[in-house]
C-alpha cells in the first residue's frame, strides 16, 4: 500500500529580529534606547528567549533576557553600526540587519573668543564661549578656566567679563560646557597676553642732585602703548603717602625747596578714567645746601674811630653748584646799607663813633629763591682818644702875665703811637695852625688875648674832635703904684705858686694919690 507525499510545514520559532533605535535622531547628551524586536511562535510562548547586541562586530550587551540597550548619555564615540542577536537554549540565532547609528556632536564647534582684541590693560576684556551652533532647547552650564584654576562658573551665562583688565590677568583660559546629564566640552586653550596700555612710570628729578632752594621739577615719566596713543593719562604725586598734587593732566609737579626738611619720599602715580594705575618706586633725594649760613666776620678785630672798617660775609658753595653767582647784602641795626651786590664785603674807609651798630649780612642766589642770614653782631667803634679839653695856666690870667692853654685827651690803649694834630682857635679864629704840639702859649698877654677858646685834635685820616669854648678874660689891674706892685705881686704869685684867684680880685682898683 503507497501512501500519498505528505507536506511538513516547519514553523518560525520567532521572527527575524529588528533593531529599533529611539529617538530616531540621537544627538550627544540624548538618552539612547536600541530594542531588539521579535516575535515568538504562538505555540511557543513559553520559550525564553536571550538578546545580544553589538556595536561595530563586538558584544556590548548580553546574551540575556533584556531585549533592549540603553544609553543614559550618548556621545559620538558611542556612534557605530549596531545589531542585536535573538537566541533560544536550543541553538537557534537570528540576528537583525546591522545599523549605522549616528550620535550628532551637540555642539559642534566650541571656541573660547575675547574682545578685544590684543586687550590692552585698562580694557573691558569680555570672553565668550562660542557654542554655535547647538539645539536651542538644551540648557548649558559654563565655566571659565585660567592656567587650569576655575575663575567662573559653572552657570547660564557664557560670557566672562572683567571691567579693567590688569597685566596679571595675562594667562591660558579655556571654557568648557557642560550639561546637566553629565556631558562636558571644552575649547582649546588661549593663551591672553594683556599689554601695557603705559610703562609703570619713574619719577625723574631736576636738577640733581638737588640743593638747598632750588626750583626742582618732578617728571611722572611713561610710554603709551602705540595701541592706545591716544588715552588721557591722570598724574598725580605724593611725599611721604600725603597727596601733594593731582590727579591732573600734567606729568610735572614743581616746587622750590626752601629748607632742608624737603628731603623725603616722592613717588608719582598715573592712572586712567576707568580705574587703571600704576605706581612709580619711591625716590629718596638728599637735599643739598647750596651755601652755607653766613659767618660776618669784621676787620680789624677791634674798630678804633678811624680806622678801616671791613665787614666780611663768610659762606661756602656746594661743590655741584660752583658756578652760581651769589648776592650779599649787608644791614645796620636793620636796614639796608649795601646791597645786594657780587661783593662779599661791606667797607668804611673811617669809622665813626656813630658807626656803632648792630651788623649782619645776608646771602642769597641770582637765580634761587634761598636767602640766609648771619647771625647779629654789634660792633663798638672805640675812641681812638677822648674828647678835648681845654685847661688854661694860670688862672686868672692877667694883663702882661704869660697864658698857657693845654689841649688834654687821652688816647686808646689800642693806638698810644697815634700821631696827633692840635690847633687852637679863639673866638672862632685860629690862633695857632695844626701841629704835634698840644700846648699853646702866650709869653705876655694883653686885653686883646681875652675870648672864647678851644681846641681841636685831628689825626692825619680825618678824625677831628673838639673840646667846649672855654672863655678866658685877660685881668686889668690899676696903673697906681700900688696897683703895679699888686699886679707883678699876682703875676709872680700865680706864676710860681700858681693859685687860683677869683674873679673877683679883678673888680680890685686902687687910686693913685
Amino acid at each position: 500500500m503507497y501512501l500519498d507525499d505528505a507536506v511538513i510545514s516547519v514553523k518560525e520559532l520567532f521572527s527575524t529580529p529588528e533593531l529599533v533605535v529611539t529617538p530616531h535622531l540621537i544627538e550627544e547628551g540624548d538618552y539612547m534606547t536600541l530594542s531588539c524586536d521579535t516575535s515568538l511562535s504562538r505555540y511557543r510562548r513559553h520559550l525564553e528567549l536571550q538578546f545580544t547586541f553589538y556595536r561595530d562586530g563586538r558584544r556590548i550587551q548580553g546574551p540575556g533576557f533584556f531585549d533592549t540597550y540603553e544609553l543614559g548619555v550618548a556621545r559620538p564615540s558611542d556612534s557605530g553600526t549596531y545589531m542585536c542577536e535573538v537566541s533560544l537554549k536550543i541553538g537557534v540565532r537570528k540576528a537583525s540587519q546591522a545599523k549605522y547609528i549616528q550620535i550628532e556632536e551637540l555642539i559642534s564647534t566650541l571656541e573660547l573668543k575675547v574682545t578685544p582684541y590684543p586687550v590692552v590693560e585698562g580694557d573691558y576684556m569680555t570672553l565668550s564661549c562660542d557654542t554655535s551652533p547647538y539645539r536651542r532647547d538644551t540648557e548649558l552650564q559654563f565655566t571659565f578656566y585660567r592656567n587650569e584654576g576655575r575663575i567662573k562658573g559653572p552657570g547660564l551665562s557664557e560670557k566672562y567679563e572683567r571691567e579693567v583688565a590688569h597685566l596679571s590677568d595675562s594667562g591660558t583660559y579655556m571654557c568648557e560646557v557642560s550639561l546637566i546629564n553629565g556631558v562636558r566640552k571644552s575649547s582649546q586653550e588661549n593663551y591672553i597676553q594683556i599689554q601695557e596700555r603705559f610703562s609703570t612710570p619713574k619719577m625723574v628729578v631736576t636738577p640733581y642732585p638737588v640743593v638747598d632752594g632750588d626750583l626742582v621739577t618732578l617728571t611722572c615719566d611713561t610710554s603709551l602703548s602705540p595701541i592706545r596713543e591716544s588715552i588721557d593719562l591722570q598724574y598725580t604725586f605724593y611725599r611721604d603717602g600725603r597727596k601733594v598734587k593731582g590727579p591732573s593732566s600734567s606729568k610735572k609737579y614743581q616746587f622750590f625747596l626752601n629748607h632742608l626738611g624737603d628731603s623725603e619720599n616722592y613717588k608719582c602715580e598715573v592712572s586712567t578714567r576707568n580705574g587703571l594705575k600704576k605706581i612709580s618706586q619711591e625716590e629718596y633725594f638728599q637735599i643739598q645746601e647750596l651755601f652755607s649760613t653766613p659767618i660776618m666776620r669784621v676787620t680789624p678785630h677791634s674798630v678804633l674811630e678811624g680806622d678801616r672798617m671791613i665787614l666780611t660775609c663768610d659762606t661756602s658753595l656746594s661743590q655741584s653748584r660752583s658756578t652760581t653767582e651769589l648776592q650779599y647784602t649787608f644791614y645796620k641795626d636793620g636796614k639796608k646799607v649795601q646791597g645786594p651786590s657780587s661783593s662779599k664785603q661791606y667797607e668804611l674807609q673811617l669809622a665813626h663813633l656813630n658807626d656803632s651798630a648792630t651788623y649782619n649780612c645776608e646771602v642769597s642766589a641770582r637765580d634761587n629763591t634761598k636767602k640766609k642770614l648771619s647771625q647779629k653782631e654789634y660792633i663798638q667803634i672805640q675812641e681812638i682818644f677822648s674828647t678835648p679839653q681845654i685847661q688854661v695856666d694860670p688862672y686868672p690870667v692877667v694883663e702882661g702875665g704869660p697864658m698857657t692853654l693845654t689841649c688834654d685827651t687821652s688816647l686808646s690803649s689800642y693806638r698810644r703811637t697815634k700821631d696827633l694834630q692840635y690847633t687852637f682857635c679863639r673866638d672862632g679864629r685860629k690862633v695857632q695852625e695844626p701841629g704835634s704840639s698840644r700846648e699853646y702859649k702866650v709869653q705876655s698877654t694883653d686885653l686883646e688875648d681875652s675870648g672864647n677858646y678851644k681846641c681841636e685834635i685831628s689825626t692825619t685820616n680825618g678824625i677831628k674832635k673838639q673840646s667846649q669854648e672855654k672863655h678866658i678874660p685877660v685881668q686889668v689891674l690899676s696903673p697906681s703904684p700900688v696897683g703895679v706892685v699888686n699886679r707883678v705881686y699876682w703875676i709872680l704869685y700865680a706864676q710860681f705858686c700858681k693859685l687860683s684867684i677869683s674873679p673877683m680880685l679883678g673888680t680890685i682898683s686902687l687910686r693913685s694919690p
